[in-house]
């Protein structure tokens, strides 16, 4: 008898194969892919203590007046980045110099351009202070409060997301991200249920979202939102169907 079961040797695996493509710095020289990586070894417990050290120094190149290369999109992952981090490694982000100042800074930098932002990047926003909402707000200790984020929030929430004349166009993914700002702004349970739809409608017979990578996106959000959006009412949609045959795929 063995508790070691198949998922831990994928797992196991897919943890080794990751290690043996890293080259002292960001994998693939891409923020996003080593974004991915950091948080999937995280969220399973692995020790990146090893990993931290010589991936902030190749972000460091890209880090200038708390921005990531100026992207909006970058800097609010970086932002995710740093404060998952110094939940566990608050040591190491401070021997590479990052500090409160750079939280500070980075949420200023995304507080002033927001105005000009388009609506793609205003979600985005929105998204990272949401999804540390308790780490940003709480206290003040970053200089944000939660009425800065209310009048972010409003241009956000004013815009319908299941009627746009491209929905049928849209990827898993971009699906994915409607919802999401549709469970931040509330009370819109019809909207979410028309973007389920298309969802469902876009995944294959075989269970596939256009390749394995998108597949696994959008399984990753299912599950992690799955008791909220099983809770909605008047739907036929089965969540649970679109995620099993999504993990057969």
């Amino acid at each position: 008898y063995s508790n070691f079961s198949t998922i831990d040797l994928i797992t196991d695996s897919s943890v080794l194969w990751v290690n043996s493509k890293f080259t002292g710095g960001m994998w693939n020289s891409s923020f996003w892919i080593t974004y991915d990586i950091l948080i999937m070894l995280y969220d399973i417990g692995v020790d990146i203590r090893t990993y931290i050290i010589p991936i902030l120094k190749d972000i460091r190149k890209h880090y200038a007046e708390y921005s990531y290369d100026g992207v909006t999109g970058a800097t609010c992952g970086l932002i995710e980045l740093m404060l998952l981090l110094d939940k566990r490694y608050h040591d190491e982000l401070t021997k590479e110099g990052y500090t409160t100042a750079d939280f500070n800074g980075m949420l200023k930098w995304l507080i002033d351009k927001y105005e000009s932002q388009s609506t793609y990047d205003k979600q985005t926003v929105i998204l990272t202070l949401n999804k540390y909402h308790t780490e940003i707000f709480a206290g003040n200790k970053f200089g944000i409060d939660e009425k800065k984020y209310l009048e972010m929030l409003k241009p956000v929430c004013d815009s319908s997301y299941s009627k746009n004349t491209h929905t049928d166009e849209y990827s898993g993914i971009d699906l994915c991200r409607n919802i999401s700002v549709c469970l931040v702004c509330e009370n819109r349970e019809n909207e979410i249920i028309e973007l389920l739809g298309y969802l469902k409608r876009n995944q294959t017979p075989s269970g596939r979202w256009t390749n394995t990578g998108r597949t696994s996106h959008v399984l990753v959000f299912l599950l992690n939102n799955l008791s909220k959006l099983k809770s909605l009412s008047n739907t036929d949609i089965s969540i649970d169907d679109m995620i099993y045959n999504g993990i057969l795929y």
